[in-house]
């Protein structure tokens, strides 16, 4: 299909809706050597309050990036009218070039998807049970993967801009998007928002027009996430300064805050962040839309001080316990007494104003508020929010929006609308941003459904990349262009030659595996581990056997976790060593949640054979003692809650729907058994049904494949059921989204 020659015949028409600029399309400059177009969607009344601005910004891409640049002004009611819109500039009209990316600016329709959490790295909230609001994912992949199909869109009636939209069981159901975008959305509509977005706009114009190089980085790693493991940690700033090299040289520098500094945790990020040097920054914590968790409790160290931090807790134990009622406080207040010989002096000052107003200061003062992220005045460009709902635009204010749409130099922020996984590989082709090469393009190779880019996707670092590396995050590769790369001295070039050639299979098996075990990057053996588990044939498991010790923790937390999700009777040995003992906390734990993946009689066995290895001193052998009664316990209890028929009927879908993250060999005979059942509601035989669609790595896929085929062939199949098995049987077939996220 052409792109309609109408289109163009729209640049200077008004429509009769009250707005002078309605319905405008303005069409790209013609810029000799441009093989790709971009494109501005703003709506009719932020164009109207902003156009010096939006038209300065278009004129600033066009001028110094190079980039031909659409604008279309419209207010879009239906989000499918805008999808189509974008698909038709992407397969280009002959006179233009095809699009390769685009920003919305203000109320542009946002898709809340459903039926695809398998999309995302952790959300996984029942779509039933909770508001549609809260069981939904605000996502731009609506618009920037075709491939991807959904039902009718369905507008929220509180809330005009989100529209419903449930992906079909007939979908893709990966990720690959055609193209890139961005949002720069302040909050709602209101008298100022126009403003705000000129000011934002005009920033982006004063970056472009004054570009500089990445080589001042700040890294902070925030409470309870991986960074409580030291050695994860560590391997964070190992990947920095491997990608990004000028902060090891003369005028780089890369600061790097812990959570164990302490109290002054805050006021040291705060500072950091107003480095005047500073180019990027990268947070790894635990957040909320409104929130950046810094350092939780403070450790005390004198004994009044330990004595006034439990008192503390007390009080907003009971605090908490009020919202219930008077009685529900004392109740609470009497058990804490009992269970600990408290006094009851220690809850002296519940309801003193001053008491209060001491312990908000002291728990505000512990983290970033959204206030503080406007405050911040943080001299960074762009940067990363690896933290849970800072990038949840629909809600305002919200941690990302505080950071773009302030007196800061932040143009660009990629941050998640839902939670996220904490063993995600954020740092997957960073590298790239320091090489010149635009946020948006960097941000086109990211799969994750919640991931959003918020602010300018056409934001970039001053550095030229090589045409390799230009080739290989180019909307359309050209193989023969991208090779050279592969034989690159420098690690951000072989690992994007890596993803752009395996995943066209000009690298075959054998050479991924060589790449894998042998190459002196990890963030290239990681490239290839990802391609191999891509494809998930033989040879992944004969990388695999190699990256359990590897030198970097990164590559062993990832292997831990496939290994686990392969659970091949053979490797129980070693997943069972690494739970008992590895230098980094986070691979332990992974190694740990990976036992219960594989059958009950390798796990024994492994249990025996490393019992017989280890001394009765050794502290590994103690640690077995601790970890063998745990392993089984969870997955036994829900196997014998789904087949249970005098369970609750809630009982016995939560019990189905763990197996989404417990990949459990043993869990498989029982599922199949209820799903096959004609008499079971068929609302659990469909949570069997999208559970089983999980097992993409499992060695009992194939069975898996076999019972979902035989049920699909059933014409008295419930279509409920039936929509999960065809979604299922898609799932197993294209294995996860990100593979070594599954």
């Amino acid at each position: 299909m052409r792109f309609n020659p109408c289109l163009r015949a729209l640049t200077s028409l008004v429509c009769a809706s009250g707005s002078a600029f309605a319905g405008q399309v303005v069409p790209p400059s013609a810029i000799d050597g441009a093989t790709t177009s971009f494109a501005i969607v703003v709506d009719d009344a932020t164009y109207a309050g902003a156009r010096p601005a939006v038209d300065a910004y278009r004129a600033a891409i066009e001028r110094i990036d190079g980039l031909p640049t659409w604008l279309i002004v419209e207010t879009f009611d239906d989000p499918f009218v805008l999808r189509e819109r974008l698909h038709e500039l992407w397969r280009g009209d002959g006179a233009h070039p095809p699009l390769e990316g685009v920003v919305f600016v203000g109320d542009v329709p946002v898709a809340m998807v459903r039926d695809a959490q398998h999309l995302t790295s952790a959300f996984k909230m029942d779509q039933v049970v909770f508001p549609r609001q809260r069981s939904s994912v605000p996502s731009d992949r609506f618009y920037e993967d075709f491939d991807l199909r959904f039902g009718p869109a369905q507008r929220d009636p509180d809330d005009a801009r989100l529209h419903y939209v449930a992906m079909l069981p007939s979908s893709d159901q990966r990720i690959a998007k055609e193209i890139y975008s961005a949002r720069i959305v302040p909050g709602p509509a209101n008298a100022t928002r126009a403003a705000v977005i000129s000011r934002f706009l005009e920033k982006c114009v004063a970056a472009k027009a004054a570009l500089r190089p990445l080589d001042h980085v700040l890294s902070v790693a925030g409470h309870g996430y991986h960074s409580e493991s030291l050695e994860a940690w560590r391997a964070q700033i190992d990947t920095l300064q491997q990608v990004f090299p000028a902060l090891d040289r003369p005028g780089g520098r890369i600061d790097t805050l812990h959570h164990q500094i302490g109290e002054r945790m805050k006021e040291r990020v705060l500072s950091a962040l107003r480095h005047p040097e500073l180019d990027f920054v990268l947070f790894h914590a635990h957040g909320d839309t409104d929130l950046q968790f810094l350092i939780g409790d403070v450790p005390a160290g004198t004994l009044d001080a330990r004595v006034d931090a439990v008192k503390s807790v007390l009080r907003e134990r009971l605090r908490s316990a009020s919202k219930k009622g008077e009685a529900a406080a004392m109740t609470v207040k009497l058990e804490l007494m009992q269970r600990y010989g408290l006094p009851l002096a220690w809850f002296d000052g519940v309801d003193d104003p001053a008491v209060l107003a001491s312990d908000e200061a002291e728990d505000k003062n512990r983290d970033i508020h959204v206030d503080d992220a406007s405050a911040s005045r943080t001299r960074a460009r762009v940067m990363i929010l690896d933290e849970c709902f800072n990038g949840r635009f629909v809600e305002s204010p919200y941690v990302a929006g505080a950071y773009l749409f302030s007196a800061s130099d932040a143009v660009a922020v990629v941050a998640n609308s839902v939670n996220v996984l904490q063993d995600l590989w954020v740092h997957e082709f960073v590298g790239q941003l320091g090489h010149g090469i635009s946020v948006g393009r960097w941000h086109r190779q990211r799969v994750q459904l919640e991931s959003m880019l918020l602010g300018d996707p056409t934001a970039r670092f001053s550095a030229t990349p090589s045409a390799a590396l230009a080739a290989a995050a180019a909307r359309d590769v050209d193989v023969d262009s991208v090779r050279p790369a592969l034989e690159s001295a420098d690690p951000v070039e072989r690992e994007a030659a890596v993803a752009r050639l395996g995943e066209r299979g000009v690298l075959d098996d054998a050479r991924l595996v060589d790449v894998a075990t042998r190459d002196a990057s990890h963030v290239v053996r990681l490239a290839a581990l990802r391609q191999l588990a891509t494809r998930r044939g033989g040879a992944l498991d004969t990388a695999l056997t190699a990256a359990l010790d590897d030198p970097c923790e990164l590559v062993r937390r990832f292997a831990v976790i496939l290994t686990g999700e392969r659970a091949v009777d053979g490797n129980a040995n070693v997943v069972l060593a690494l739970a008992a003992d590895d230098p980094s906390e986070r691979v332990m734990f992974n190694a740990r949640d990976a036992l219960h993946n594989f059958r009950k009689e390798s796990i024994a066995a492994a249990f025996a054979t490393l019992r017989a290895q280890w001394t009765e001193n050794d502290l590994r052998k103690k640690r077995l003692d601790e970890i063998e009664p745990f392993v089984f316990r969870l997955v036994d209890s829900s196997i014998a809650d789904v087949r249970d028929p005098a369970k609750k009927p809630r009982e016995r879908l939560n019990a189905a729907r763990s197996f989404r993250n417990a990949r459990a060999r043993e869990a498989v005979p029982a599922l199949s058994e209820v799903l096959a059942r004609s008499d079971e509601s068929p609302e659990l035989r469909a949570t069997i049904a999208e559970a089983l669609g999980w097992f993409t790595f499992s060695e009992e896929r194939a069975t898996i494949e076999r019972e979902l085929a035989a049920r699909a062939a059933d014409p008295d199949l419930p279509a409920p059921v039936r929509a999960e098995v065809e979604r299922s049987l898609r799932r197993l077939g294209v294995g996860p989204n990100h593979p070594l996220t599954p």
